[in-house]
């Protein structure tokens, strides 16, 4: 079966490489091109392709080279891409991974390797490049600004994520104990975050950002256009904002942290967004999917907890931990050199990586890869 094939996920410099010899006008460097693609094939590799590939390739102002991009890989052959959950035509992302995912958790697959195997029957397609990339004329546009924008939504991001608002060690009962401050205690407190806030994402955040302070503000203000619409006591303001994200109070234990309660924050935002794309009532599963079921998060988080820290976070970040959810679903997943090295150091704190994924490896030339997976 197809499904029993070798699959290879490239990063995304070694898809702009592979391009630009595809589409040189060296003879030499369209040969090495071909050879490359030819070679997987020899070695039974096929490779496997992702919407957030898509998005890195079209992230370019220049419409022509976007266009032939586009040709190049309705040109190929064959190859294996991350279809939509439900079933339906196109190119997948990090959301049907996770999709298909919670439908096998659903199921009860009860195992993180049954989960992975139920997901990946469910999650592979095949087939030419015709079938991943849409023939429309209006497809090109569409998706260059469509990509471009999500470049700069990928900065503010990255930048803004690991800000702590609140000590990460704090209990959230204490928390909720609190009395509530006075309207300038709360201006005072607004001002420090903003001031703070603006500093990080210069200092930490992508290099290309030249609107930190108003990506500080617009972040604040969207804050508070939320609390706005919550109670005006602290335990109330705490649970009503936890409730936004689908936590209720019996799941905020007695020593839960600020930290955890993140973390599950994040998961059932998440969670809510692939409930309604598969029809489920959220409030009637958000308690039968734990982020320690599903392959991907347990990679993603365990990354989060174990790599390394950054004194930059560029908006590429994002795409990058987006491509890591691949690890799951192909044989080697080519990374960037930071990634290969967070993985290398989450392995080592958390057994259950080795259960979750195949081969992540580094390359600093797409015409390396043969000869490396070959004598991995």
């Amino acid at each position: 079966m197809l499904i029993d094939a070798k699959f290879i996920a490239l990063d995304s410099s070694h898809w702009r490489q592979w391009l630009a010899d595809a589409l040189s006008s060296d003879p030499k460097a369209r040969d090495a091109a071909r050879q490359f693609y030819a070679q997987l094939g020899e070695t039974g590799y096929t490779v496997l392709f992702c919407w957030h590939h898509l998005e890195e390739l079209m992230a370019v102002e220049d419409a022509v080279l976007a266009a032939r991009r586009l040709a190049f890989i309705r040109s190929l052959p064959f190859l294996a891409w991350i279809g939509i959950v439900p079933d339906e035509d196109g190119l997948g992302a990090i959301t049907d991974i996770m999709a298909a995912e919670v439908e096998a958790a659903l199921a009860g697959e009860g195992t993180l390797q049954s989960v992975r195997s139920a997901a990946k029957r469910r999650l592979l397609k095949f087939g030419s490049g015709e079938g991943v990339v849409v023939d429309h004329p209006a497809f090109l546009s569409l998706m260059q600004w469509h990509s471009k924008g999500r470049v700069q939504k990928d900065r503010s991001i990255t930048a803004i994520a690991p800000f702590e608002f609140l000590q990460p060690d704090m209990r959230v009962r204490d928390l909720m104990n609190q009395g509530m401050r006075s309207e300038g205690e709360v201006r005072l407190a607004l001002e420090r975050q903003h001031k703070a806030l603006t500093n990080e994402i210069r200092t930490r955040g992508d290099k290309r950002i030249t609107d930190a302070e108003q990506r500080s503000l617009a972040f604040l203000k969207g804050m508070l256009e939320v609390k706005q619409s919550l109670p005006n006591t602290v335990r109330e303001l705490v649970l009503g904002g936890y409730a936004l994200s689908g936590i209720d109070e019996s799941d905020i234990g007695a020593d839960s942290t600020i930290s955890e309660l993140d973390r599950l924050v994040t998961f059932r935002s998440q969670l809510r967004v692939i409930a309604e794309k598969l029809g489920y009532d959220f409030d009637a599963i958000k308690r039968r999917v734990s982020p320690d079921r599903l392959p991907h998060t347990v990679l993603r988080g365990a990354i989060e907890l174990h790599g390394q820290s950054r004194d930059r976070r560029p908006g590429s970040d994002l795409i990058d931990s987006y491509l890591l959810a691949l690890a799951p679903y192909c044989d080697v997943l080519l990374v960037d050199r930071r990634t290969a090295e967070d993985v290398r150091q989450a392995s080592t704190k958390d057994p259950r990586l080795g259960q979750v994924m195949g081969r992540v490896e580094k390359a600093s030339n797409y015409q390396d890869i043969v000869k490396q997976i070959g004598t991995g």
